[in-house]
C-alpha cells in the first residue's frame, strides 16, 4: 500500500513539475513580453479619444481647444460638451444656413478617422484578449460600442433628404444631437484613464500626462511624487516639471515656498509666452507679478499679457457663440 501511495505522489509531483516547466513558466514569459505591447495599445486608444474630445471642443480649425486641462482632469461637464458641439457639423452639405455657416466647423471626416483608428487598435488588442484584464476588455468593448452608434456611413450622409419631389433638411445642422453619446464616451474615457495610469507601462508622454491629470484633479501629493520621478528620468522636461511643482505648492497653500520656487525657475529664463499656461491662474498674485517683472523686460511681459488676454477672449467668445447658436436653433425649431 505504501509503494502504491508513493507511486501516486511521485506521479503527481512529476505532473506538477511538468506543468510548471512546460505550461506556467512559458505562459508567464509570453505574458511578460506581450503586456507592455498591449498596454501601449490601450494607451493609444486613450490618446485617440483625448484627441477626439479636443476636436469637438476646439474653437477653430487646426488649433487645440481651451478645454484640454478639463479633459485631462476628468472635469469636462455635460454642458461643456453640449456647447462644444454647437458649432460643429458633419460635412459640407450641412453648410446650408447662411446665418450660421461662418461659425460652423466641419469635423465629420476627423471623427470618422479617429473612430477607424480606435477600432483598428481595439481589434488588434482583442486578438490577445487572454492577456487583457476583464476591466480592460469591458471598457474597450463599451468604447467601441459607443463609437459604432455613429458608424462610417453616418459621416458621409448628405444633409438633404429627398422624399418624392420634396427635399428636407434638419433645422439644426450641428452635431448637438450627439451630446448624450459623447457624454457617455467621456465617462468611459475617464475610466480608461484610470486603467492606463495604473498599468505598468510608462514612457515620457504618459508620465507627463499623469502629472497634468493629477494636478488638475487636485491630487498634489501624488503629483509631486510623479514630478520627482520625472525629474530623475526626463531631464529635458525639468522646467516643465518644476512649473507644475510650483503650482502644486501654490495650490496647497504653501505660497512662500511656491514663490521661492518660481524665482528659481524664472532665473533660468524660460520663454514667458510658452510658459503662460503655468502662470495664467496666478497672474493676479502681486508676488508672482513682481517676480516676473524682476526677470523679464517690459516688452516680454507685454507679449505675455497680450497672449493671456487673447486666449481668455477666445474662450469667452467661444462660449458666447455656442450659447447664441443654441438659442438660434431653438428659435428656428419653434
Amino acid at each position: 500500500m505504501r509503494d502504491f501511495v508513493n507511486a501516486i505522489l511521485l506521479n503527481i509531483a512529476a505532473a506538477i513539475i511538468f506543468w510548471l516547466i512546460f505550461a506556467v513558466i512559458p505562459e508567464r514569459h509570453r505574458r511578460n513580453k506581450l503586456r507592455p505591447k498591449l498596454e501601449i495599445g490601450i494607451h493609444q486608444v486613450y490618446s485617440r479619444i483625448f484627441a477626439l474630445f479636443d476636436t469637438i471642443m476646439r474653437v477653430t480649425n487646426h488649433s487645440p481647444s481651451s478645454f484640454q486641462k478639463k479633459i485631462m482632469g476628468k472635469s469636462l461637464q455635460p454642458e461643456d460638451i453640449e456647447l462644444g458641439l454647437q458649432n460643429k457639423c458633419l460635412n459640407p452639405t450641412f453648410l446650408y444656413d447662411n446665418n450660421v455657416n461662418p461659425s460652423l466647423l466641419v469635423i465629420g471626416k476627423e471623427l470618422f478617422e479617429s473612430w477607424q483608428k480606435i477600432d483598428q487598435v481595439t481589434e488588434r488588442l482583442f486578438a490577445f484578449s487572454t492577456y487583457l484584464s476583464t476591466t480592460e476588455i469591458l471598457l474597450l468593448e463599451q468604447i467601441r460600442g459607443k463609437l459604432e452608434v455613429y458608424g462610417p456611413d453616418h459621416f458621409d450622409r448628405p444633409a438633404v433628404v429627398s422624399v418624392g419631389n420634396t427635399q428636407y433638411m434638419p433645422v439644426n445642422p450641428s452635431l448637438s444631437y450627439m451630446t448624450t453619446s459623447f457624454i457617455d464616451l467621456y465617462q468611459l474615457f475617464c475610466n480608461l484613464q484610470t486603467v492606463v495610469f495604473d498599468n505598468k507601462y510608462e514612457d515620457r508622454d504618459l508620465l507627463l500626462a499623469k502629472v497634468q491629470s493629477c494636478y488638475e484633479q487636485g491630487e498634489y501629493k501624488k503629483c509631486k511624487r510623479l514630478i520627482r520621478k520625472g525629474e530623475t528620468k526626463y531631464r529635458k522636461d525639468e522646467t516643465w516639471l518644476r512649473f507644475y511643482r510650483f503650482q502644486c505648492e501654490y495650490r496647497s497653500g504653501r505660497s512662500a515656498l511656491a514663490h521661492r520656487m518660481l524665482e528659481d525657475i524664472l532665473k533660468t529664463n524660460p520663454d514667458l509666452v510658452s510658459s503662460r499656461g503655468f502662470l495664467l491662474d496666478v497672474m493676479d498674485d502681486a508676488a508672482v507679478r513682481e517676480a516676473i517683472e524682476r526677470h523679464y523686460s517690459k516688452a516680454e511681459i507685454n507679449q505675455l499679457d497680450a497672449a493671456v488676454r487673447s486666449e481668455r477672449e477666445a474662450h469667452r467668445c467661444f462660449i458666447e457663440q455656442a450659447n447664441k447658436l443654441r438659442e438660434y436653433y431653438r428659435r428656428k425649431a419653434t
